[in-house]
């Protein structure tokens, strides 16, 4: 995973370290909200930041979410994403080599354990070099499965 990265998926991603999860995009059912967590460093004791989405409630509805992460290097930040709207943004001074870390769709995954796992179905996971923007991800939110934004943009 490069250091500019987005993803769109419809479910729990995680990036795995030895010791803990770097980014996480997870459902809280107490909340009935789907929540960002970034986490800084790779320790025993990391710095969490969590945030809700506070701007709707996740679909009852059949055709469920579309999330979508998004972590911009440059700017040093990590957006969550729900059906083409941003509703989470943490400020992420990112410590962690990616090189070391694992996309892990569906669960966490901290060294050989894994946990947390997505109680639901997973549809479609893209990820993308580099961030997209806002108009971007809120085209891929409404993309059939199978099409990609280059046969858009043509």
């Amino acid at each position: 995973m490069s250091a500019t990265t987005a993803t769109s998926p419809w479910i729990r991603r995680p990036l795995a370290g030895a010791k803990n999860s770097a980014i996480k995009v997870k459902y809280v059912a107490a909340s009935a909200r789907w929540q960002l967590v970034v986490t800084s460093p790779d320790s025993a004791s990391p710095l969490a930041t969590a945030l809700l989405d506070n701007v709707d409630a996740p679909s009852s509805q059949g055709d469920g979410n579309h999330l979508a992460l998004v972590y911009n290097a440059v700017f040093g930040d990590a957006l969550l994403y729900v059906n083409g709207t941003d509703v989470a943004r943490a400020a992420w001074d990112n410590t962690w080599d990616f090189s070391a870390t694992s996309l892990q769709v569906g669960r966490a995954l901290t060294g050989t354990a894994a946990s947390e796992y997505f109680s639901g179905a997973i549809d479609e996971v893209r990820m993308y070099q580099g961030p997209l923007n806002a108009s971007v991800v809120a085209t891929v939110a409404v993309l059939p499965g199978g099409d990609s934004i280059d046969e858009i943009s043509t």
